[in-house]
């Protein structure tokens, strides 16, 4: 081997040295000016918020479906289960206090036949509407009610209590000064429905006597 001789290394003669490759870059990472997001990585965070929000969407939708499918099916207590045959349209014949008082009525279930609304439209000379919400009792035989009317008011004797009998129901509206029974009971194809007033100082007295019979319900209508 040759001695060194450093006469003969000036610029010109140097030795090349042996150079240090840097690694070839990531193609996952590309280097941005400083304050930018890279674009991989913008589009990776995007990625994974749409999914965590597909996840949540799912979770909202399979969650109800999951207590639906676990929930057993409403079964309609025999108190109430009596409505189903005021079902569909009346003609409605009777007297109120003494005075002819024609009517049409209509019945029909809601949110998913936990409650029963009996509608009433007087098409007399004197105007009157009630609408009539039945629901379930706390026995298996007693039923519970809502009487709004064209008197308006909402308080405690518009609700009414009572349970099956024989050939239909009762109700009780319970006032101050008296208490008035609203029997339903089965006649024929249709019903019969009295309203009796009953105070403590004089006998009971029919206040209301109708006879419902099936009708078609085209060109009935009702406010309530």
């Amino acid at each position: 081997m040759a001695a060194f001789d450093p006469s003969t290394q000036g610029p010109g003669n140097a030795r090349p040295r042996h150079r240090v490759r840097p690694p070839p870059p990531d193609p996952r990472v590309h280097a941005m000016p400083s304050g930018r997001t890279c674009p991989t990585v913008s589009i990776g965070l995007a990625i994974r918020a749409r999914l965590h929000t597909m996840a949540a969407e799912r979770e909202t939708i399979v969650l109800p479906l999951i207590l639906m499918l676990a929930t057993p099916p409403y079964a309609v207590p025999p108190g109430l289960a009596v409505m189903a045959g005021l079902e569909g349209c009346w003609r409605v014949d009777g007297q109120v206090q003494g005075k002819e008082s024609p009517s049409i009525a209509r019945g029909e279930w809601h949110l998913g036949r936990r409650y029963f609304t009996l509608h009433l439209r007087a098409t007399g000379s004197d105007p009157y509407e009630a609408a009539i919400t039945y629901g379930a009792g706390e026995k298996p035989r007693a039923i519970g009610s809502m009487f709004s009317d064209t008197f308006g008011g909402l308080y405690e004797p518009s609700l009414g209590l009572g349970e099956l009998e024989q050939d239909g129901f009762v109700q009780r509206y319970r006032f101050p000064d008296a208490t008035y029974v609203n029997r339903f009971g089965r006649s024929g194809t249709g019903w019969r429905w009295t309203i009796t007033e009953e105070t403590k100082d004089k006998p009971p007295s029919v206040f209301a006597d109708y006879r419902l019979r099936p009708a078609s319900c085209r060109g009935m209508t009702f406010d309530y």
